[in-house]
């Protein structure tokens, strides 16, 4: 028998969420860690590492992220990352994370990954099969070898 979940009950996340930021602390830099973040749904939880509300979660939604380049953002699992606190419109979520950058500044990994899914020059590349290059030493060195023929007489 499968037991059905009630809509009221809140997820691990949001037990531990924070719902009243001091307001001395709202609109000011965050460190946390990454405690998850769903790529296909965009948004996850950070976990406050530092402050008055150490340990808790905040929301952090895609749109939050802050990246260099015009690229898919998301966050890794245990990433550490800077943030302001916002309040939220949203009653589920009363605080979120916004303008979320790596640690003093820096890329988050999804950008340090995108640079290195970046296509290198492919000029020097040669296609399968295209022999040895050559070279000054080698152009002096390579003759054709004609082919002996054997007799087939049979006796």
């Amino acid at each position: 028998m499968s037991e059905s979940v009630n809509e009221t009950q809140k997820s691990p996340s949001l037990e531990n969420e924070v719902t009243d930021f001091p307001e001395e602390a709202l609109n000011k830099r965050q460190t946390g860690r990454v405690k998850w973040f769903n790529n296909r749904a965009g948004y996850g939880f950070v976990t406050l590492t530092r402050g008055v509300a150490s340990g808790r979660d905040v929301f952090a939604h895609h749109s939050g992220i802050k990246c260099d380049s015009e690229q898919y953002k998301y966050l890794v699992q245990g990433e550490y990352v800077e943030f302001d606190s916002c309040k939220s419109n949203n009653e589920k979520h009363p605080y979120q994370a916004c303008n979320i950058r790596g640690i003093d500044n820096n890329k988050l990994m999804c950008e340090t990954r995108y640079e290195n899914r970046q296509p290198r020059s492919r000029s020097n590349v040669r296609p399968r099969g295209g022999g040895p290059r050559d070279t000054e030493d080698q152009k002096s060195s390579w003759s054709m070898v004609a082919k002996k023929r054997q007799n087939r007489n049979v006796e």
